[in-house]
């Protein structure tokens, strides 16, 4: 994340850094538009933050030191310090980021589309009050988001991690030169601070920590401030290093800088990211960034050869241009319904690029460079602070509130019309009822399609829903393991009942059998393990082996279903293997399996909810994986082919699969997560609640249902 242009406390320009700073953000920008031609561009950040960590330790020492010389190091004059050191930062940085803030409220407002406003009101209250990391580090674990749509003010997280740096950094400084006062090391009789010791020590126990968390929880390493704040602190490390009086060595540590940074950019992948990998862009921008202190006469040197004007111009405005691209790329297609990778695309985003010049500079010309100069009481700085980011923030949640009320009130006029029998070209029941409806396949209605992310599969569809709500860190259907206290939905006074047994993948048809069980006088017990998968399944998570616990002691309810029915996502065949062993140590009644659900590719289908068009692909490619999953399943006698019920009927004609089906959105989570894209495939509530006719249709065609 760029910060202040140049410190003045050097008395010059440093063009290496502006250079540098105009790489990172080239670099970003590039990533964001081409991901698969700039495979590591998203390292620009790290390197934003070693010249953010450098800048604001030389801007700390440089006031700090003089107090430590003389001794008056008081609590007066600390205070004085933070105070000065804050509101410079607030000057600088919080200005033009509301301004982007407010941006975002405005283009969200102006898509029209309840999910886009939703999802970015809610990002720009995290972002005005500088927690985002936190946000999308929470968002990234919880199980059944963690595919949901970058939003506008997705990239505020470094900003967030940039000022809780500066909120802890002044003090960790302070308190690092109180402690080493009386240690001073020489090196060729140039003298270093001793608070460097503390600083490096810091700086290693971050960057251990870091590599741990990458291994076991990488999303929430991507986010966390104390996973990545050693990347800034190594850029602190550097502010207390002499100068290097070696002429070949200046000149030389640049030029490798650049080369780890180049390197970084093009073969970095988010596998494993930060861990170890996020050195090599951060000891490149340190080498840079160290080589640039002094004075290098040579035409050869980094400053001099990246000394031309639109680099440097790039630097200046680079704050501005990381502020600004990314809601561009994100909302511009939304407003002017097209897709960002169709046709012309190379031209629309080169578009977004100079669209994205042009703001950056209008805001640093109008925001950035006034509201610096601008000569402020100390106290009128954080007064206006605590006003303009609580009316942002005020903003934010009142948009939200707009968008959280129609979108029920959408939601709830879908659910009505997916349960009226009378409906009968609604979503699903358009397949069943093909000869009366025109073209089920691809039939799109732009207000459904603008909630379809927001119509999640466990949303309370009845009355007895919101009695027995989807709990995610226990168990699916209840608190406790006590069979009596177990969620019965369809009709809980009926003598028959159902038992689903799987992951999400057969709760997303929970909807639908509930209509079922109303229907036909059937109780319906969901017994699932939704979210539990790989080692999870080995008891090293306490909440899945809550819940294996509770399906294993659910015999009773096995035994009294007259219909067994599982499902699960064909994340590979030795998962569902496991899990059907495990289901047949509880009971050995007959079942029916339901084969997955065609997948959507994420990126694709996500664009074409967001301009609300239905997207298409292939029937081969969305069901390819669990085809052959199912087979290999058959082949080793793990289920038979007469209990297979298949589904994908439900969303594909002969050759394709949709986004959009008798003009109800499909699924409802379809974006890819960074740093790993994922393909998610969780079908609508409102779709599910259509397909009921269909699979009651299905079940009794097969002699599953009587």
């Amino acid at each position: 994340m760029p910060i202040a242009k140049s410190q003045k406390s050097e008395k010059k320009i440093r063009y290496d850094i502006q250079a540098l700073r105009a790489f990172a953000v080239a670099s970003v920008v590039l990533y964001h538009l081409w991901p698969g031609r700039l495979e590591g561009g998203f390292t620009g950040v790290d390197i934003f933050f070693v010249i953010s960590g450098y800048l604001m330790t030389v801007s700390i020492m440089g006031r700090l030191n003089p107090l430590a010389d003389t001794g008056t190091i008081t609590v007066k004059n600390v205070l004085h310090l933070l105070t000065e050191f804050y509101a410079r930062r607030i000057k600088r940085l919080v200005p033009a980021a509301l301004v982007t803030l407010v941006g975002i409220l405005g283009m969200s407002a102006l898509t029209n589309n309840l999910t886009i406003i939703i999802d970015n009101a809610k990002n720009v209250i995290s972002a005005a009050t500088f927690w985002e990391n936190w946000h999308l580090a929470k968002q990234s674990v919880d199980y059944l988001h963690s595919g949901d749509a970058p939003v506008a003010a997705q990239h505020f997280w470094s900003l967030s991690l940039e000022e809780q740096f500066y909120l802890m950094w002044p003090l960790v400084l302070i308190v690092a030169t109180l402690i080493t006062l009386n240690i001073v090391i020489y090196y060729k009789r140039q003298k270093i601070a001793g608070a460097i010791l503390p600083i490096t020590l810091i700086t290693i126990a971050s960057l251990a920590y870091g590599y741990w968390l990458t291994q076991s929880e990488p999303s929430i390493a991507y986010f966390s401030t104390p996973a990545r704040v050693w990347e800034l602190m190594i850029g602190g490390i550097i502010a207390f290093l002499p100068v290097i009086k070696n002429y070949d060595l200046k000149l030389l540590l640049p030029h490798v800088g650049l080369a780890m940074c180049l390197y970084s950019i093009f073969f970095v992948t988010g596998d494993g990211f930060p861990g170890w990998h996020a050195l090599i862009p951060t000891i490149g921008a340190a080498l840079i960034v160290m080589g640039g202190t002094g004075k290098t006469e040579s035409s050869f040197a980094f400053d001099n050869l990246f000394r031309w004007r639109p680099i440097q111009w790039i630097g200046d405005i680079s704050y501005s241009v990381y502020l600004w691209h990314w809601p561009l790329i994100i909302l511009l297609p939304v407003l002017l319904r097209r897709d960002i990778e169709g046709e012309h695309s190379a031209l629309f985003k080169l578009g977004i690029i100079v669209l994205s010049l042009i703001i950056a500079h209008l805001s640093y010309k109008f925001v950035e460079e006034p509201v610096r100069k601008i000569q402020l009481k100390t106290r009128y700085v954080y007064l206006l602070f605590i006003i303009l980011t609580g009316l942002v923030a005020v903003g934010g949640f009142a948009l939200k509130q707009y968008g959280d009320k129609q979108a029920q009130s959408r939601l709830d006029s879908m659910h009505a019309a997916a349960m009226d029998p009378g409906n009968l070209c609604f979503g699903a029941r358009a397949i069943l009822h093909k000869d009366k409806c025109d073209n089920p396949y691809g039939k799109t209605d732009a207000r459904n399609m603008s909630v379809g992310e927001q119509d999640v599969f466990f949303n309370a569809i009845q009355d007895n829903f919101s009695l027995c709500p989807y709990i995610r860190k226990t168990i699916a259907f209840s608190d406790n393991t006590n069979q009596a206290n177990f969620c019965v939905y369809g009709d809980p006074t009926a003598t028959k009942s159902i038992a689903l047994f799987g992951d999400s993948h057969m709760q997303q048809y929970l909807n639908a059998f509930h209509d079922i069980g109303l229907r036909n006088n059937y109780k319906i017990y969901l017994l699932d393990i939704a979210g539990c998968y790989g080692e999870d399944f080995v008891n090293k998570s306490p909440a899945c082996t809550a819940r294996y616990d509770a399906v294993r002691k659910s015999k009773s309810l096995f035994d009294e279903s007259s219909l067994l029915v599982v499902s699960f996502l064909y994340r590979g065949y030795d998962y569902i293997v496991k899990n059907l062993e495990f289901l047949r140590s509880i009971t050995d009644k007959d079942f029916v399996f339901f084969q997955d659900n065609a997948h959507s590719t994420a990126a694709k289908f996500k664009s074409c909810y967001l301009i609300s068009r239905n997207c298409a692909m292939s029937k081969d490619t969305a069901t390819k994986q669990g085809n052959t999953i199912l087979e290999k399943l058959i082949k080793a006698e793990k289920i038979k082919q007469e209990q297979v019920l298949s589904t994908e009927d439900f969303f594909c004609d002969l050759s394709t699969c949709y986004s959009s089906i008798g003009g109800v959105p499909v699924y409802y989570n379809t974006a890819p997560t960074f740093p790993k894209p994922k393909i998610n495939s969780h079908i609508t509530a409102s779709y599910s609640l259509s397909l009921s006719p269909l699979i009651e249709f299905k079940l009794r065609q097969l002699n599953f249902l009587r």
